[in-house]
């Protein structure tokens, strides 16, 4: 017999609200259980609220772990996905069509990089870049240069799940269960330039830094980290990577404006960003990073990052369009 939601028992066949202990049932049958879950079931939502199966409005500032921070039911995202629905949905990258090249011109032009490889996941888009660096040394060891594979993460960062992405991530629970990882990785305290200067050397090919560390507590990396980090990357042809891809869940502007308020760095008009950007060395800044790796997807919603902002901060940081995201106070 075919496994629907019925005979799985997941309906409480009244209004037709689905029964959370009947899905938590199913799924602790079903699914890998790798993630510790909350006892909510989620139903819909709109605006900046998600609504569960009792019809309680729940105020989003996770979006997703992340993930799309594009609100609920917005009628302008709703329209769109219909009316592409309609044409083409997946095509692979083995063939054109105008949306790609569309997109990769508006993000370049917003982030002054100069080229864009999508991805499906900010794991997907750190391990390319984990990739291109080892790729990238290779090519200098053909022109001569000296320089190794190894590569330089920060304690206390966190980059994914999958292989690359672990092997450069600091807590060992996330490690040991895969051991060995990846080898060529090597953990420097965040935010020390003597330990990373003393770190670095021509065997080292990359160097990583999420610029607000998440897991590991709300830290900012200072202007004197990165741009040391920037300068030992240019002394022998290593990149630098640039991990933001879960500390920006907000609009560029509100990037931009919280970098500056809290680093106070002389950072340009446009923050780069987009999943994986490739930057060359021609006009570069301090500060300016080989590849950048960010989640393109998320855009409008609350920042997600709340340390040390009063509920009423929060609250004041709500989307322009108002007719549509609007903000309970109570």
């Amino acid at each position: 017999m075919k496994k629907t939601g019925t005979a799985l028992g997941v309906t409480d066949g009244g209004e037709g609200h689905m029964n959370l202990v009947a899905v938590q049932a199913a799924e602790k049958k079903l699914l890998l259980q790798t993630y510790a879950r909350y006892s909510l079931l989620f139903t819909g939502g709109k605006g900046v609220h998600l609504i569960d199966a009792e019809g309680n409005e729940y105020l989003d500032l996770l979006s997703g772990i992340g993930v799309s921070a594009l609100g609920y039911a917005h009628p302008a995202i709703a329209r769109t996905m219909v009316e592409q629905s309609t044409k083409l949905l997946h095509t692979s990258n083995l063939f054109y069509h105008e949306g790609t090249a569309t997109l990769a011109l508006k993000l370049t032009e917003m982030t002054g990089m100069d080229r864009v490889f999508f991805c499906n996941s900010g794991a997907e888009s750190w391990e390319a870049a984990l990739k291109l660096a080892r790729a990238h040394a290779g090519l200098l060891r053909k022109e001569g240069r000296e320089i190794g594979t190894r590569i330089l993460a920060m304690e206390h960062s966190f980059h994914g799940r999958t292989m690359g992405a672990v092997a450069t991530t600091h807590k060992k629970k996330y490690r040991e269960p895969f051991a060995p990882v990846m080898p060529g990785v090597d953990f420097v305290p965040f935010n020390d330039v003597e330990a990373l200067r003393s770190s670095f050397s021509s065997d080292i090919c990359a160097i990583c830094i999420e610029v607000v560390q998440g897991e590991g507590g709300i830290h900012v990396a200072s202007q004197e980290f990165v741009a040391a980090a920037r300068e030992l990357c240019d002394s022998t042809g290593a990149l630098l990577l640039i991990d933001d891809v879960f500390d920006s869940g907000r609009s560029l502007e509100a990037v931009v404006a919280e970098l500056r308020r809290r680093c106070r760095r002389n950072l340009p008009e446009q923050i780069r960003v987009a999943t994986v950007y490739y930057k060359p060395a021609r006009n570069r800044s301090n500060l300016t990073p080989d590849f950048y790796v960010r989640s393109t997807d998320q855009w409008l919603v609350f920042p997600h990052e709340i340390n040390g902002l009063t509920r009423e901060e929060i609250l004041a940081n709500k989307p322009v369009d108002e007719s549509f995201f609007t903000v309970r106070r109570d």
